[in-house]
């Protein structure tokens, strides 16, 4: 039978701040909060095993002191501490021995740690975690943040300047559980069916950890910098800056970090190699073309530091750590008691994980351009454009990926077509990734006057990269221009208009203005609000099962054999045709990543609300507010897998039903 459960979360915060004046020109504040929210996600299988637990602590402290040497030279010095811990576990972990009970080979979870294998089905729920997240569970860290900073601001006739400097401490203390649990994928390859594999036993992939990633990192960062707002002329002003972040590479105090080589497949200790050269100029303009009209205009470089939960690839290699994911082809039938073998060093290809030698820091190049005009008294009116460009950006990739086989019926071994043949997979975190978004946009504001305020802005953009996360799999490692196209969150069209309007009804309004009490109380004193907003689809695509025999951490894609991938009636079980994608056979499939969209969405709200006057020093507010007022279903369409044909081309539907809520509020 099924039951329900609910899931729990419990929270206790504390905050508090203290100002304290020292003399007539030093001031000096504090903050200091502290929470531990521990919240619990019920599993449909077995709650007692897979339910999952959460837990979020954090204390951050907070002192600054401001001292005004005159009118036109100030210091601030700010001090910071951030403790964090965030700890994801399982309700099962460490209460039996679950890899030995179900006879899975050679993994080596922590006896605290111990939890039954992963077990994915294709196109069926599998054996997992909450969120099939189980393959990396129990797993946290602890880290501290020291912030030391100094800004000094001086005005100089025409130039409002600012120097200064921040230095920052991070020491992360954190473990992380990879595959030491195992994993077996079932996609029915050789049934037909991938029910039918499962019960006989035969998965397409094994995947299984042996050893631990434990490590202690610590890293500074130091960025000075300085900026001149200078107003050369009643018209014209200029913004200009300079930055420079240095981000140290994280060290291990327990010196088990290390980088792999491909070449050789060794380990070099110590931390990847440091970048310098980020300096970060920044430049912006304002002009008056006349009273009503003004352009403005910036350009800027920004960096950004490594990703810490990337460190765990800093440590998951040999000696500390092996790796074994071993894919099956159609002619190998392998029990479960035999998916995993005992590696042998330099002898055995292993897969490991590492980072870049050389980890360039993620850096966005951003300009824009704007030429805003008032209209009249009230109104003005807004076009603008925005650009970026990313490079470095961190993601995840197996540049050890195997070529194709040239007969996938009769494949050679794995190894043999792999370009460094003595180490099998290498997962990767490296600064790889770009990006890149332009958008032009177009506003209209009335600021409130005669009872009416409205904003309505529309904005047509594209957003192009090669991954839209971290922790993605390109579809082939070694080509990752493969994947290059819309972002995940690319919406081509945005269109949104609020206003708030007044009814000009009642005493001191255009109608029905005599005071007396129905005029008062009943019909006049009403304000209206409501939001509109419209929304071009994001993108989507349909994936295939990964049986190309090329390794580990890919996505194959659907071969698309039609030019119109769209079913000739759009419905929503059928947005898509779905005759048009099938299971390549020897390649990673032809179909473009995010190349499909669904419908556009639009969602309506509105409120209306008033205050009833009680006493002379009491008054009561009424709020009657319609959210999605109209009970507009919003589809998407989202990825879909020709490996689940009877959910694939169909939409959902993401938003709420419509909610009324009528509120009252009491002033005094």
């Amino acid at each position: 039978y099924y039951s329900m459960q609910g899931g729990k979360n419990n929270y206790d915060g504390y905050l508090g701040r203290l100002d304290y004046n020292l003399r007539s020109n030093d001031t000096m504040y504090g903050a200091y909060e502290t929470t531990d929210p521990v919240g619990t996600n019920t599993s449909w299988l077995s709650p007692a095993v897979f339910n999952w637990l959460n837990v979020q602590s954090a204390t951050n402290a907070y002192v600054q002191e401001t001292h005004t040497f005159s009118p036109t030279l100030v210091n601030v010095a700010r001090f910071g501490y951030n403790y964090s811990n965030v700890f994801v576990n399982e309700a099962g972990a460490g209460k039996a021995n679950y890899t030995q009970d179900l006879g899975v080979p050679l993994v080596t979870p922590s006896p605290a740690y111990d939890l039954p294998p992963v077990v994915t089905i294709s196109g069926f729920a599998g054996l997992s975690g909450y969120q099939g997240s189980g393959a990396f569970n129990p797993d946290g860290a602890t880290q501290q943040v020291f912030q030391y900073a100094d800004e000094l601001n001086q005005v100089i006739g025409k130039h409002s300047l600012f120097y200064g400097v921040e230095a920052d401490q991070m020491k992360m203390n954190a473990s992380w559980v990879i595959w030491n649990n195992g994993e077996f994928d079932f996609n029915g390859q050789y049934t037909g069916n991938s029910v039918a594999d499962f019960l006989l036993g035969y998965p397409n992939q094994a995947v299984g950890g042996i050893g631990y990633t434990y490590g202690n990192f610590n890293q500074w960062q130091l960025m000075p910098y300085l900026q001149d707002d200078w107003k050369l002329t009643p018209r014209l002003t200029l913004n200009l800056g300079l930055r420079y972040d240095y981000y140290q590479s994280p060290t291990d105090s327990n010196g088990h970090a290390g980088v792999v080589s491909l070449t050789t497949g060794s380990v070099t200790k110590g931390p990847y190699s440091q970048q310098f050269n980020t300096l970060a100029p920044r430049v912006g303009v304002a002009y008056a073309l006349n009273n009503n009209t003004v352009v403005r205009g910036g350009y800027g470089i920004y960096y950004s530091t490594f990703m810490y939960n990337e460190l765990q690839f800093m440590l998951a290699h040999y000696p500390n750590y092996t790796l074994e994911w071993n894919d099956f082809g159609v002619n190998q039938l392998v029990p479960i008691a035999d998916t995993f073998y005992t590696p042998v060093p330099g002898v055995t290809a292993l897969g490991t994980f590492t980072t870049g030698a050389s980890m360039p820091a993620p850096m966005v190049q951003q300009w824009n351009f704007a030429i805003q005009r008032s209209l009249g008294t009230s109104w003005s009116a807004t076009l603008g454009y925005l650009g970026n460009k990313a490079v470095h950006m961190q993601q995840r990739y197996n540049p050890n990926q195997a070529d194709l086989p040239a007969d996938p019926l009769n494949p050679t071994p794995i190894q043999t077509r792999r370009p460094y043949q003595n180490v099998g997979d290498v997962y990767t975190a490296g600064d790889v990734g770009w990006a890149n978004y332009n958008a032009l946009s177009a506003e209209l504001v009335k600021r409130f006057s005669k009872g009416l305020t409205f904003n309505a802005n529309y904005v047509w953009s594209k957003a192009l990269d090669d991954q839209s996360e971290d922790n993605g799999n390109p579809r082939d490692g070694r080509n990752l221009a493969l994947d290059y196209g819309p972002a995940d969150f690319d919406r081509r069209h945005v269109f949104k208009a609020s206003g708030i309007w007044d009814v000009p009804v009642g005493p001191g309004r255009l109608v029905a203005t005599a005071n007396n009490w129905f005029n008062r109380q009943v019909i006049g004193g009403w304000q209206t609000s409501a939001k509109l907003l419209v929304l071009g689809s994001t993108p989507s695509s349909v994936l295939a099962n990964n049986n190309a025999d090329i390794g580990a951490n890919f996505q194959e894609f659907a071969n698309l054999n039609c030019a119109n991938p769209y079913s000739a009636n759009k419905t929503r079980l059928g947005w898509l045709n779905n005759s048009c994608f099938t299971q390549p056979n020897g390649t990673l499939g032809n179909l473009g990543r995010n190349s499909l969209r669904g419908p556009h969405t639009t969602t309506f709200d509105a409120s209306a609300s008033k205050y009833f006057p009680i006493t002379e020093r009491v008054k009561v507010k009424f709020a009657a507010d319609f959210i999605n007022a109209f009970n507009h279903p919003s589809w998407v369409l989202g990825n879909g897998s020709v490996a689940s044909p009877t959910s694939l081309g169909q939409l959902y539907d993401w938003q709420s039903p419509r909610v009324i809520q009528l509120s009252l509020h009491t002033q005094f």
